[in-house]
């Protein structure tokens, strides 16, 4: 009995420590961050005439999340928006409210802002926005 347990004790022990030293070396590696980015959700902190940088949040592929300054590049190509919500008032409250989206530029953009953006997942070096939204 007494070498029944010894022999599990062991076993647990051993196993314990390969995953202890699995997931040090998963963790270290990298495996754990994204292969590619598509979209980023953060607040401003610098804007530019060809580029903003942002505080980003980035979601890791084992549901975690990590943030990162990251500078994206803005092009013509680049959509900035924002939600505008109409705002019911009287009799005419509707029963369904549908918010609009409305172009901006990025001069409506201010440093602290929330934005969601997504990039071209093409080219990882250098981030390039698709679409600019401002989250209010």
């Amino acid at each position: 009995m007494r070498r029944r347990f010894r022999k599990l004790l062991i076993i647990i022990i051993s196993i314990v420590v390969i995953l202890i030293i699995g997931g040090i070396i998963l963790k270290t590696t990298g495996i754990f961050t994204p292969q590619k980015i598509y979209g980023l959700s953060g607040t401003i902190k610098t804007i530019n005439n060809d580029n903003i940088t942002i505080d980003a949040i980035i979601a890791l592929k084992n549901g975690t999340t990590k943030n990162e300054t990251k500078t994206i590049l803005i092009d013509v190509n680049t959509k900035i928006t924002t939600l505008k919500v109409p705002i019911a008032t009287g009799n005419n409250i509707p029963r369904l409210v549908q918010p609009t989206e409305i172009e901006i530029r990025i001069s409506d953009l201010k440093i602290n802002d929330k934005v969601d953006i997504t990039v071209n997942p093409e080219n990882q070096k250098i981030l390039t926005a698709k679409t600019i939204k401002l989250v209010q």
